[in-house]
Parts: structure tokens; C-alpha cells; sequence
């Protein structure tokens, strides 16, 4: 199983409600410490390395100094301890169980760190550069928290001649979106499957739950190209039809999304079917990487912000200097706050949440 530390979940930044936020010598410890678990385990795993590590540091620091994140450098120095003594396959660490923030649902947030339920939402970034600061959501654990998480037997899709719509299901449970449309509890390895994600372990192999291939073990690509079969670090290659080490490319260089990815950024790709095999073939080039200042346009593919900046307002820019407007949460307008943005939204369900590599 893949795991990852990350030192941001999108858009990171100091953010204070009602005072100034203090940078700590006690989470810069804690980030560097985090970053050398990053290392080790990019080493160990196969992972994609961390990139620059004061970019890291800064970056991490600002989210772990967040007002209302509560205790959570002790938290993230239990959790690291834990991950250092953890295998590649070790994805359930009670250690890295993510800490709940301080701020109730309703109230303004920046940050998953920040909430009670461990989920800030509709945090915003307009073209000119603005930033709304988002809000914390209700606990999400079962539908009687919040109607948007469905709890087993509950409708989880709903697909009509113009538009479908998808529900999450609560923690433990998949939606069964070729039969029921309903929630269902996960499977466990050896009963019966037909979707990776209806298994606990992520994999449905031959008709049944199993756990992820190590390298030199045999695999399945779907028709799509891509395949959900080996452990972290691991890829499927099309032509062994094995697990095999993945291996990451420097910026200009070829990639495909599954056996190369990029060292910074992603895989700048496109997929076309090819007719011998009936599968799709993904290529593609790693991206131009810009410095900090530099004009950017978020829709390009081709190019992509250095590591932990993101491009906002048409310029690349680290993510602790970003400003947000006060909005949904408390209605008032503090342009003194900084915030960050969930760029790919995921719950944090351990360490490796707080601690991500979404750069």
C-alpha cells in the first residue's frame, strides 16, 4: 500500500483568526524531521522524493502553526516515530490517526488541521489573485452528520439523462455503482469483488479481494491502461505483466502516469487505444518547471510551479504567502489571514494526510 507523508494538503499558509500565527522552532523540528521520514521513505518505498526540503519545511511549518490546529506537532512527532518503524505495506498506523482541529462546523477555516471534523471545505481562489477562506464542516463519520456522507444501504448514485451525482459513503464502505448504487461495506481478502475500490485492500483480483503485488509479482492491466494491483512504489508493467519498480523523471524527460512519473509535477499525457492489445497506451512529457515570480496559467499542462508553490493569480508563488478574504465562516472581511486550498480533497485518516506530497 502506498503511503505518504505530506506536509500540505494543496495550498498551505500561516493563517491566524484573531491573532497573528507564531512559527515555532518546535514545527520546524517536526518538518524537517518529517521530510527525512520522506526521504527514507521515498528510498525504501519507491515513492516520488519530496523535492527541495526548505521549500518543504517552510511550507509544512506554516500549516502545523495554523490557529486552532490544537497539539498537533505532538501529534505529528508520535505519528513519525510510528512511520519510521512502519513497512511499505503498513497503511494502518493508530499513531497517524488524524488529529481533530479546534474549530467547531460553521466556522472559518483554511485548513483539515483546523476542524473539528477534521474537514475544511470551499476554500477559493479567484483569477485575480484573491482567496476566500473556506469552512469547517460537520463531522462527516455517518450521513446522520452530514447528508452529503451516505452510511450503508443509502443511495450513493444517481444517474439520469443529463447529469450524475455522487455521494461518498462513510468511512468502511464503497458505493456499488454497478448494481445498487448504494453504500456496502468493503471486502476482505479471499470473497468475491468486481471494483479495486469495493476491496479493503484496494485490489479485486481474478473475481477476488487481494492484497497489493510486490515486485516481480503477476498483474492485470484494465482496458483503461492503468492498473490498481501492486503495493507502493510499484507499477504494473504492460508488457511482463508484473509488478515492477516505478521510476521518476526529471523535468522534459518521457513519462507515462504509471510506469514514469515526473519528480516534480505530473505527466503532461494522452492516451490512445491501441487496437493490438485493446488497450489504451499512455505517453507524455514531465513539465517545464517554473521559479517562483514566474507567470503561470494553472490550465497549462505543459508547465507546472516548483515544488509546494502553486499558481495563483498568474504567477507562481510558495504557499505560505497567500492571503484569504474572511467569507462563509464568521461573514467579516480579514484580509490579514492566510489560508490554503485542498487542491485534490482527501480526508485525513493519518500522518500521511497532514503530511502530503500534492505539489
Amino acid at each position: 500500500m502506498k503511503i505518504q507523508l505530506v506536509a500540505l494538503m494543496g495550498i498551505v499558509g500561516a493563517i491566524s483568526f484573531g491573532g497573528c500565527s507564531s512559527k515555532t522552532s518546535g514545527s520546524a523540528d517536526i518538518c524537517a524531521r518529517a521530510y527525512d521520514v520522506l526521504v527514507s521513505r521515498a528510498e525504501k518505498c519507491g515513492d516520488r522524493p519530496p523535492g527541495d526540503k526548505d521549500r518543504y519545511v517552510v511550507t509544512c511549518q506554516a500549516q502545523l502553526d495554523l490557529a486552532g490546529t490544537g497539539d498537533a506537532s505532538t501529534w505529528a512527532d508520535a505519528c513519525l516515530s510510528a512511520q519510521e518503524k512502519a513497512d511499505c505495506s503498513n497503511s494502518d498506523i493508530p499513531e497517524c490517526e488524524s488529529p481533530k482541529g479546534e474549530i467547531a462546523g460553521g466556522e472559518s477555516c483554511s485548513s483539515d488541521l483546523q476542524c473539528a471534523s477534521g474537514d475544511c471545505s470551499n476554500v477559493d481562489f479567484a483569477d485575480n489573485g484573491t482567496i476566500t477562506c473556506g469552512t469547517c464542516d460537520k463531522s462527516k463519520s455517518s450521513s446522520s452528520d452530514s447528508p452529503s456522507v451516505k452510511d450503508e444501504g443509502e443511495t450513493c448514485l444517481v444517474v439520469s439523462e443529463t447529469s450524475t451525482k455522487y455521494e461518498n459513503c462513510a468511512e468502511g464502505l464503497y458505493c456499488d455503482t454497478l448494481d445498487t448504487k448504494e453504500c456496502k461495506a468493503k471486502i476482505a481478502n479471499g470473497k468475491a469483488c468486481e471494483l479495486p475500490s469495493s476491496c479493503e485492500s484496494g485490489r479485486c483480483s481474478k473475481g477476488k479481494c487481494a492484497d497489493k503485488g510486490e515486485e516481480g509479482d503477476a498483474c492485470e492491466l484494465a482496458s483503461a491502461g492503468y492498473s490498481s494491483d501492486c503495493a507502493s512504489g510499484l507499477a504494473c508493467d504492460p508488457d511482463k505483466k508484473e509488478c515492477v519498480q516505478k521510476t521518476y523523471a526529471d523535468p522534459g524527460d518521457d513519462c507515462d502516469s504509471e510506469l514514469i512519473e515526473c519528480k516534480k509535477g505530473y505527466c503532461n499525457s494522452k492516451s490512445t487505444l491501441d487496437p493490438a492489445t485493446e488497450t489504451y497506451v499512455t505517453t507524455g512529457t514531465c513539465p517545464k518547471i517554473l521559479k517562483d515570480g514566474a507567470s503561470c496559467d494553472s490550465s497549462d499542462s505543459s508547465e507546472h510551479c516548483d515544488d509546494y508553490a502553486r499558481c495563483v493569480g498568474g504567477k507562481c508563488r510558495l504557499l505560505d504567502s497567500l492571503v484569504c478574504v474572511d467569507g462563509a465562516g464568521s461573514g467579516t472581511d480579514d484580509t490579514s489571514s492566510t489560508t490554503t486550498k485542498s487542491a485534490a480533497k482527501s480526508k485525513l485518516k493519518s500522518a500521511l494526510g497532514l503530511f502530503s506530497l500534492n505539489r
